[in-house]
């Protein structure tokens, strides 16, 4: 029994990082709900950090079992390289603005300790000696279809023993799977009938608690293989449109009023960027109120922002609250952080990542496309949730060794 385990490792650890890092995150989303739906019983909603502090845990015992990868790095000067060695400056100019800043010494580190691992991840990832050259999207998908069923599975039934859990799967978890799923649909990949159902299920028990970047994304998905559907067989695409316009409809007949889908949609109707409610009114105070705490510190503050820790005081809908330190928008994140030079940052970022998607887009490679699909994800993060970029930590920015040879 021990020696099975000790090869299930083995060859777990003989994969490329990015396999092992997307079921990083899908083994913490699990082990939160298990936690806090079948144990504690409680809605793991205000218990944020226990799922970065789990998978922060795991990205440590990678590093430590893997440390001859860390040792061995070995990587060429590329577009993703030096982007990186770039980002490392903005780290530097975070901690080092937090510090003189007098922010917290422990909101210095926990701003700080995502971006790290962006930035040592995203090596790994073109490290010309990693164990494995590329990913093996055949692994990730049947591993993740297991996985996200296992989780919803498990919400369902925590809800059903009346612990305050649902059947959503979680931001990133999500967010990766329908980036898999579509891949695999767009390449023409061969799935049995279980790759298909799983994706719709999931989609369905999660629609009510939908993002709007995740609705977006799977909307424009679908949109994309109905129109590559319509260039090979028009009649199946025409049917494939009645069917999906169909499910569509019930779907939004159906999604109570007081969902979190519907409110988030009914309110792009009537988004008033001059409020300071809701949810897009709360994420326009946040910018306003960074400024003022900005103007407040001086220029100095103006052009290189508060650094890492940096917090202000922010009027939510419901409440006031001191000492905040997060904002939803990239550009009022980065300009808390950085000052005005966070927008030159987030240019960056923002333009790197589009050139990951150009460079990774292919109809006929899964594994590319799921990188391109996950970027373009990720980009629409840029305008609602930044730090879901920080946190996938560096899967946006692979950079596929196989690649690199051919250019070579």
């Amino acid at each position: 029994m021990i020696s099975i385990g000790i090869t299930i490792i083995r060859q777990f650890f003989s994969r490329n990082i990015v396999d092992r890092l997307v079921i990083y995150f899908f083994l913490t989303e699990l082990v939160r709900k298990v936690v806090f739906g079948l144990i504690l019983m409680e809605d793991p909603y205000y218990s944020p950090r226990f799922s970065q502090y789990l998978f922060f845990t795991f990205i440590l015992l990678d590093y430590l079992i893997s440390y001859k990868e860390l040792v061995n790095l070995k990587v060429t000067i590329n577009v993703v390289s030096l982007f990186l060695l770039f980002f490392l400056f903005v780290v530097f100019h975070g901690v080092y603005v937090g510090i003189l800043s007098g922010n917290s010494a422990f909101e210095v580190f926990n701003d700080s300790v995502p971006l790290l691992l962006l930035v040592v991840n995203g090596f790994r990832m073109q490290s010309l000696n990693a164990p494995s050259a590329s990913i093996d999207f055949q692994y990730l998908l049947k591993s993740c279809t297991s996985l996200i069923a296992m989780i919803s599975l498990v919400g369902v039934v925590s809800g059903l023993l009346g612990a305050p859990v649902t059947g959503t799967t979680g931001t990133i978890p999500t967010a990766i799977y329908v980036s898999l799923a579509f891949a695999a649909f767009l390449t023409g990949q061969r799935l049995s009938v279980i790759y298909y159902l799983v994706p719709l299920a999931i989609i369905g028990v999660s629609f009510q608690d939908l993002n709007r970047s995740t609705f977006f994304f799977v909307v424009l998905s679908t949109g994309l293989l109905v129109a590559m559907s319509f260039l090979k067989s028009p009649i199946k695409a025409i049917a494939g449109l009645l069917v999906v316009s169909i499910f569509a409809g019930i779907g939004w007949v159906s999604l109570p009023e007081d969902s979190k889908l519907y409110r988030r949609i009914v309110g792009l109707q009537n988004i008033d960027f001059s409020a300071s409610t809701g949810s897009i009114g709360e994420r326009s105070e946040e910018y306003r109120r960074i400024g003022q705490k900005l103007e407040l510190k001086g220029q100095t503050s103006v052009w290189f922002g508060l650094g890492h820790g940096g917090v202000y005081n922010m009027r939510t809908t419901h409440e006031y609250v001191k000492n905040y330190g997060h904002a939803h928008y990239s550009w009022a994140l980065f300009k808390l952080r950085y000052g005005q030079l966070g927008f030159i940052y987030l240019f960056v970022i923002a333009s790197v990542m589009l050139w990951q998607i150009k460079r990774n887009w292919s109809l006929v490679d899964p594994e590319k496309m799921f990188i391109a699909l996950f970027c373009l994800q990720a980009s629409v993060y840029l305008l609602t949730y930044v730090n879901f970029i920080f946190l996938t930590s560096g899967l946006v920015f692979f950079y596929s060794v196989t690649q690199q040879k051919r250019l070579r």
